[in-house]
């Protein structure tokens, strides 16, 4: 795979397998979460992943709705609990860009998430 950077808020097709559990497995998209100022070298992206199946939405999911600049096939949930770190060999190719306003709505759930003022 060749791409030079992952940058913060973008979508991208990551491949979850081997996962164990209740992990998600399989092909899926996912926003990444990780600030642009970490390093690098260990070639680790942390992501939120997501879903489109919102029958399952848990309260503090977030809803995203398709636009031309997320590129997403259908409305689709960040599960805001699914936090990841990915190698970069796991990121299958970029899908488009989370808006800002969505951007600022995963921000106050990490916030909360990890009791951050």
């Amino acid at each position: 795979m060749s791409f030079s950077r992952i940058n913060p808020l973008e979508i991208w097709l990551v491949k979850s397998d081997p996962s164990v559990g209740r992990e998600y497995h399989g092909k899926r998209p996912a926003v990444v979460i990780q600030a642009n100022w970490l390093p690098k070298s260990e070639g680790l992206y942390t992501v939120m992943l997501m879903s489109s199946y919102k029958e399952r939405r848990w309260e503090y999911d977030i809803l995203i709705p398709v636009s031309e600049r997320n590129h997403l096939w259908k409305p689709t949930l960040v599960k805001v609990q699914h936090i990841h770190s990915f190698d970069r060999s796991r990121f299958l190719k970029k899908i488009g860009d989370l808006d800002s306003e969505w951007g600022e709505q995963i921000k106050a759930y990490l916030r909360s998430h990890f009791a951050l003022s």
